[in-house]
Order: structure tokens, then C-alpha cells, then sequence
């Protein structure tokens, strides 16, 4: 079984909750966390890589194994903080991956229209 720790609230109980037994690791969910401290998307904040070398150092003091999501950080600097399982991706990363490349797309079509057909304004969203 692994648990997750996604949020401020459970960072801070990180060492309570990996001295629980009956379960294998923790998975630190970085783009979670980075959104619930006001940092969308930043997996390279202090704060959220201060998380996630909390987190590991948690299982590995309860001989749990520390997981997170994606290589977030150079391959060999996670296994030096004590993670053994890296997930390969994340949903969230794959889709906004996705969206970004298919605007880019789309920008590319509109930026070889001519003039006359070309949008005047763009989304406020972009």
C-alpha cells in the first residue's frame, strides 16, 4: 500500500504518518503540493523540494520507500534523498504537455495566415 502526501497539512504530519505501520512507502505528489502553496506547477520552489527531501527522509527513518512523480529532479540526486520508486510521468504533466503543444500548433497555422484573415485580438487566456 502507498499512501500519498499532497498537502501542507500532511507534510507536517510526514513523520507521524510514516511511522504508521502496515503500509510500504509514500508518494510525494509535487504538483499538488506546489498548487496548495500558492506555487502552480514551480516543482523546483524551495518549499517544494524542501517537501519532497522531507518526505523521503520520513520513510527512510521508518523504512518506508519514498516515491514521487516523475523525475522532478535529476535522477541521481532523488536516490540520493532515499526515494526507490520514481514514477515515469504524471497526468497532469502529460496533459499540459499536450495542451502547450497543440497551441503552439494552432499559433504556428494563425502566424502564417495573411493579414486579412488573422485574429485582432487574442484570448486573454493565452
Amino acid at each position: 500500500m502507498i499512501l500519498q502526501i499532497e498537502s501542507p497539512e500532511a507534510l507536517e504530519q510526514a513523520e507521524k504518518i510514516a511511522a504508521v505501520p502496515g503500509f510500504d512507502g509514500i508518494l510525494f505528489g509535487p504538483g499538488d503540493f506546489s498548487h496548495r502553496i500558492g506555487k502552480a506547477g514551480q516543482l523546483d520552489a524551495p518549499e517544494v523540494v524542501a517537501a519532497r527531501k522531507r518526505v523521503a527522509a520520513a520513510c527512510k527513518k521508518h523504512g518506508k520507500f519514498a516515491m514521487t512523480a516523475g523525475l522532478i529532479a535529476p535522477f541521481p540526486e532523488l536516490i540520493a534523498e532515499g526515494h526507490r520508486v520514481i514514477g515515469i510521468g504524471a497526468d497532469v504533466v502529460a496533459i499540459s504537455s499536450y495542451i502547450k503543444q497543440r497551441l503552439e500548433l494552432v499559433q504556428g497555422h494563425i502566424e502564417k495566415l495573411p493579414a486579412v484573415n488573422k485574429p485582432t485580438a487574442r484570448s486573454p487566456y493565452v
